[in-house]
């Protein structure tokens, strides 16, 4: 008896039957959006990481080309036979230093800022009034930007004690764009349109610096003493702005306030006020740098980037 065996010819479609073709499809587009999700916000955060990277980078060339122009002006300062710097702030209050470091391109505006009215000298209650009328005649004498003026000061370090200024705006109200610094790079704006911080600083020890100090900045300062006074120590101002002539210039002040003037004034106090602007390619940076440069050295005051 054989055992006869047979195979059953058992057909396979090629495609799945109508239903089952139409849930493969919808899963396969399910599975090719999604893998098309990930893969576009892979993409996104690799492109963001690399952008982000890069600014980094950018921030940190910008930054080193800030410090370098430092440790070249301090070089330059020191060694007057090289530089013509120290004459042109002399003659005119402004020197502009170009330099390129690296890959930044920087222009950098040095002015004095020893010769600029500092409310540090009349911080005190019982003289708010006071110094609230010497900013409104520097406002009108100089053309500043129209700002209300609202002084609000905070309390001071522990060195210091009492009430301090440490910005404009502790000042100023109602500021309009531009009303602090200057914001763009043509000579005209800045030798024709004076802002406040051509007029006042917020660091050193409060005195004047005779040096340079514009005759209405100083007026402004020593006006609660007796009208006047400027134009009396000014006249004694020496061609050569290297020569320190506030001797002389007391004695044609009267003994009855000379000391309280003499209390207000310095000479050369080494402290300059910097706009750097840094260049790298189409990314332009505005720094307001204030800082003491004397024999070599560099002491920053205070360092910001400027974006108003």
């Amino acid at each position: 008896m054989y055992l006869r065996s047979f195979h059953m010819d058992k057909r396979i479609p090629a495609f799945p039957c109508e239903p089952e073709r139409g849930f493969v499809l919808v899963v396969a587009l399910l599975l090719l959006t999604l893998l098309i999700a990930i893969a576009a916000e892979l993409a996104t955060l690799t492109s963001v990481e690399t952008v982000v990277a890069a600014r980094r980078q950018a921030g940190l060339q910008h930054e080193l080309a800030v410090e370098s122009t430092l440790l070249v002006l301090a070089d330059v300062l020191d060694n007057r036979s090289r530089t013509n710097l120290l004459t042109d702030i002399d003659q005119t209050n402004e020197a502009r230093l170009n330099v390129e470091i690296a890959t930044v391109k920087v222009v950098c505006s040095i002015r004095d800022d020893g010769g600029k009215l500092n409310p540090l000298l009349f911080e005190s209650e019982d003289q708010s009034e006071a110094l609230r009328r010497k900013l409104r005649l520097l406002q009108t004498q100089k053309g500043l930007p129209i700002c209300d003026v609202h002084l609000r000061p905070i309390l001071g370090d522990s060195t210091q004690g009492g009430l301090r200024f440490h910005w404009f705006d502790q000042l100023l109200d109602d500021a309009p764009p531009g009303s602090f610094f200057h914001l763009g790079d043509s000579a005209s704006e800045r030798f024709h349109r004076s802002v406040w911080s051509d007029v006042l600083t917020f660091w050193g020890d409060g005195r004047i610096d005779l040096r340079r100090v514009d005759p209405i900045v100083l007026e402004a300062a020593l006006e609660d003493l007796r009208p006047g006074l400027a134009q009396k120590l000014l006249a004694s101002r020496p061609a050569d702005r290297t020569v320190d002539f506030r001797q002389i210039a007391l004695a044609h002040i009267d003994s009855e306030i000379r000391e309280r003037v003499a209390a207000r004034l310095t000479f050369d106090d080494h402290r300059y006020a910097l706009r750097i602007d840094t260049i790298l390619g189409a990314d332009r940076r505005k720094w307001y740098v204030v800082a003491r440069i004397e024999n070599g050295k560099t002491t920053v005051l205070h360092r910001s980037p400027v974006t108003w």
